[in-house]
């Protein structure tokens, strides 16, 4: 048998496939990734299962937390929610599909799909609009330890920013 990763034994490679084979098909069809990267994305997201012990079937929240802090250099907390409510509704678990959905925003070559994401996350009203006030927290908590006039300069303009949908 041919092993899709080297540092999964047999049983666990022919486990892999088994869980994820029609996922693998759909995910090559319905995203940017090739076969090979979806595959590899499933592998990590497999492994991320794993450590939650045998029998587990989704990733934990807590697990995407710390991904987000350690891989993402993403440290808002309030951020970080927002992004997952954006790709899952589910309150404990990530299921492969917010796994793949994530990746596929935030390693799109399309400018818009990473506009439209980014927008749905900081949008917090209905009105269709960025308002000064979320631009300004966003931009406090993007520019943590930096110079001060230059947050300050970035705030200034009084335009909402508007996003067609």
């Amino acid at each position: 048998m041919n092993r899709i990763d080297t540092t999964m034994d047999d049983m666990a490679n022919t486990k892999f496939l088994t869980l994820y084979s029609s996922l693998i098909k759909q995910f090559s069809a319905s995203t940017e990734f090739t076969h090979t990267e979806v595959v590899c994305l499933l592998i990590i997201y497999y492994k991320f299962v794993q450590i939650n012990g045998p029998t587990a079937k989704q990733m934990k929240k807590k697990q995407m937390y710390n991904l987000f802090l350690v891989l993402f250099r993403i440290y808002d907390m309030t951020l970080i929610e927002r992004i997952l409510l954006n790709i899952t509704a589910d309150v404990i678990y990530i299921g492969p599909e917010a796994w793949m959905k994530l990746f596929s925003v935030f390693l799109s070559k399309n400018l818009e799909t990473r506009m439209q994401f980014a927008y749905k996350v900081y949008t917090t009203s209905s009105s269709g609009v960025l308002n000064r006030e979320t631009v300004g927290m966003a931009i406090n908590n993007f520019f943590v330890g930096e110079d001060d006039d230059e947050v300050k300069e970035l705030q200034a303009p009084n335009v909402p920013f508007k996003i067609s949908e």
